[in-house]
Protein backbone atom coordinates (compact mmCIF):
# COMPACT_ATOMS: atom_id res chain seq x y z
CA UNK A 1 0.00 0.00 0.00
CA UNK A 2 1.18 3.25 -0.68
CA UNK A 3 2.59 5.33 2.22
CA UNK A 4 0.37 8.58 1.83
CA UNK A 5 -2.63 6.44 1.98
CA UNK A 6 -1.51 4.02 4.76
CA UNK A 7 -1.48 7.18 6.66
CA UNK A 8 -4.47 8.25 5.68
CA UNK A 9 -6.08 4.86 6.54
CA UNK A 10 -4.63 5.26 10.06
CA UNK A 11 -5.92 9.07 10.77
CA UNK A 12 -9.52 8.29 9.25
CA UNK A 13 -10.25 4.31 9.11
CA UNK A 14 -13.76 4.84 7.64
CA UNK A 15 -12.27 5.75 4.96
CA UNK A 16 -9.52 2.57 4.91
CA UNK A 17 -12.05 1.06 2.33
CA UNK A 18 -12.57 3.50 0.18
CA UNK A 19 -8.34 4.28 0.08
CA UNK A 20 -7.75 0.70 -0.76
CA UNK A 21 -10.14 0.19 -4.13
CA UNK A 22 -8.82 3.46 -5.41
CA UNK A 23 -6.71 1.64 -8.08
CA UNK A 24 -9.48 -0.84 -9.07
CA UNK A 25 -10.59 -0.14 -13.22
CA UNK A 26 -12.77 2.53 -13.55
CA UNK A 27 -13.81 6.17 -14.76
CA UNK A 28 -11.27 8.93 -14.04
CA UNK A 29 -11.21 13.01 -14.96
CA UNK A 30 -8.42 14.75 -14.33
CA UNK A 31 -9.13 18.94 -13.73
CA UNK A 32 -7.04 21.33 -13.45
CA UNK A 33 -3.67 20.01 -14.78
CA UNK A 34 -4.22 16.63 -12.55
CA UNK A 35 -4.95 18.62 -9.40
CA UNK A 36 -7.80 17.32 -8.69
CA UNK A 37 -8.97 13.38 -9.61
CA UNK A 38 -12.72 12.32 -9.87
CA UNK A 39 -12.65 8.72 -9.54
CA UNK A 40 -15.34 6.75 -10.23
CA UNK A 41 -15.41 2.93 -9.57
CA UNK A 42 -16.94 -0.09 -11.37
CA UNK A 43 -19.27 -0.46 -7.88
CA UNK A 44 -20.50 3.58 -9.09
CA UNK A 45 -18.83 4.90 -6.15
CA UNK A 46 -17.43 8.73 -6.56
CA UNK A 47 -14.63 10.12 -4.98
CA UNK A 48 -11.77 12.63 -5.40
CA UNK A 49 -8.03 12.73 -4.97
CA UNK A 50 -6.37 15.68 -4.60
CA UNK A 51 -2.56 16.26 -5.50
CA UNK A 52 -3.75 12.35 -5.67
CA UNK A 53 -4.21 12.12 -2.16
CA UNK A 54 -7.99 11.35 -1.34
CA UNK A 55 -9.78 14.13 -0.69
CA UNK A 56 -13.65 13.48 -0.47
CA UNK A 57 -15.68 10.48 -0.86
CA UNK A 58 -19.60 11.36 -2.86
CA UNK A 59 -21.80 8.31 -1.47
CA UNK A 60 -25.03 8.98 -2.46
CA UNK A 61 -24.79 12.13 -4.04
CA UNK A 62 -26.52 11.96 -6.91
CA UNK A 63 -25.96 15.43 -8.52
CA UNK A 64 -22.15 14.35 -8.53
CA UNK A 65 -23.48 10.53 -10.05
CA UNK A 66 -25.29 12.15 -12.86
CA UNK A 67 -22.94 15.07 -13.61
CA UNK A 68 -20.02 12.49 -14.18
CA UNK A 69 -21.90 9.95 -16.36
CA UNK A 70 -22.68 13.18 -18.36
CA UNK A 71 -19.59 14.10 -18.44
CA UNK A 72 -19.22 10.05 -19.87
CA UNK A 73 -21.64 10.54 -22.29
CA UNK A 74 -19.91 13.57 -23.84
CA UNK A 75 -16.75 12.26 -23.85
CA UNK A 76 -18.32 9.23 -25.85
CA UNK A 77 -20.05 11.50 -28.22
CA UNK A 78 -17.02 13.43 -28.63
CA UNK A 79 -14.61 10.76 -29.92
CA UNK A 80 -17.51 9.08 -32.04
CA UNK A 81 -17.37 12.77 -33.59
CA UNK A 82 -13.53 12.52 -34.24
CA UNK A 83 -13.84 9.05 -35.33
CA UNK A 84 -16.50 10.16 -38.12
CA UNK A 85 -14.44 13.24 -39.26
CA UNK A 86 -11.94 10.24 -39.77
CA UNK A 87 -13.80 9.05 -42.61
CA UNK A 88 -13.72 12.55 -44.34
CA UNK A 89 -11.08 11.39 -46.99
CA UNK A 90 -13.76 8.37 -48.28
CA UNK A 91 -17.08 9.56 -47.89
CA UNK A 92 -18.50 13.07 -48.86
CA UNK A 93 -17.31 16.13 -46.91
CA UNK A 94 -20.93 17.30 -46.32
CA UNK A 95 -21.80 14.27 -45.26
CA UNK A 96 -19.49 13.76 -42.69
CA UNK A 97 -19.90 17.11 -41.48
CA UNK A 98 -23.32 16.36 -40.85
CA UNK A 99 -23.00 12.89 -39.24
CA UNK A 100 -20.82 14.87 -37.22
CA UNK A 101 -22.96 17.56 -36.22
CA UNK A 102 -25.59 14.85 -35.43
CA UNK A 103 -23.27 12.79 -33.02
CA UNK A 104 -22.59 15.82 -31.06
CA UNK A 105 -25.88 16.42 -30.31
CA UNK A 106 -27.36 13.49 -29.71
CA UNK A 107 -29.05 12.45 -32.67
CA UNK A 108 -26.98 10.24 -34.69
CA UNK A 109 -25.44 6.95 -33.94
CA UNK A 110 -22.53 6.76 -31.82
Amino acid sequence: MNYKYSQIDKAVPEVGDLIRNLDTPGYRLELDNGKYTLVQQESGVISALRHGIPWRTFVGDNFVYFLTERVKELERRNEAAKNCLVCAAIWDAFEVCEASLAILDGKGTE
